[in-house]
């Protein structure tokens, strides 16, 4: 059976709106964005393909001047002349310049990415930056930076295996670290009573927006943490 020319036409103005699709959402894709290679260092880091799913792309305004910069996250390891296949976590600031957009920040970690949140706590026109990542062991990680003098700067950090509540509408804004509920004296199934328990109600070390950082707050807290945390 002969395909009329009309017929033919259609199928290929499908094709060509189909490739035009596809090159557009590639473009717009974080592929354009995230480097197959970072240099930190003196060393070189190569991008994990296998963890693109984490990946993270952000067109944001971060301060007062005009146009958008963007922030980008990702893992990487490190190249072969390290010998190690540690995971690591970036993060970069890529400002628009006459060679494209060009790094002018690079940050690392150590860990998976995850989420990230921009907030102008000062209302000065420079928005906080808050990163969580996942260690080793589920580890959940927060790390926090400020924009002082001419860059961004880690001002806070903190981790814990039971989450990180990060409340940034609540006033003053908190982070709240978990621990478990030692000695909460919780009763299982069969009534016998345990010290600790993880399915229990976990305890929170709370720290507040106070003086351009977030500070432990004893009176919002239930949980005072073994050592300070920035």
């Amino acid at each position: 059976m002969s395909i009329s020319p009309k017929v033919r036409i259609l199928f290929l103005l499908i094709f060509v709106l189909t490739l035009f699709y596809i090159s557009s959402f590639s473009y717009a894709g974080a592929g354009n964005f995230i480097p197959e290679k970072v240099r930190y260092e003196g060393k070189t880091y190569v991008y994990a393909p296998f963890h693109s799913q984490r990946d993270r792309v952000f067109e944001i305004n971060l301060d007062e001047e005009p146009g958008n910069e963007v922030f980008i996250s990702f893992a990487a390891i490190p190249g072969r002349d390290s010998g190690k296949e540690q995971f690591f976590h970036f993060w970069q600031i890529l400002d628009s310049g006459d060679n494209g957009y060009e790094a002018v920040q690079t940050e690392r970690s150590r860990g998976l990415p995850g989420e990230v949140y921009f907030k102008d706590l000062n209302s000065d026109g420079e928005k906080e930056i808050f990163v969580f990542t996942t260690g080793y062991g589920q580890y959940l990680r927060l790390a926090v930076y400020s924009y002082r003098e001419g860059r961004y700067v880690n001002i806070w950090e903190g981790e814990s295996i039971c989450g990180i509540k990060l409340e940034l509408e609540a006033t003053p804004p908190v982070i709240k670290v978990a621990s478990s509920s030692w000695g909460g004296k919780v009763i299982d199934e069969e009534g016998r009573q345990l010290d600790w328990c993880f399915a229990a109600e976990p305890l929170y070390a709370v720290y507040a927006w106070e003086d351009n950082n977030f500070l432990y707050n004893e009176q919002k807290s239930n949980y005072e943490p073994l050592k300070s945390l920035r």
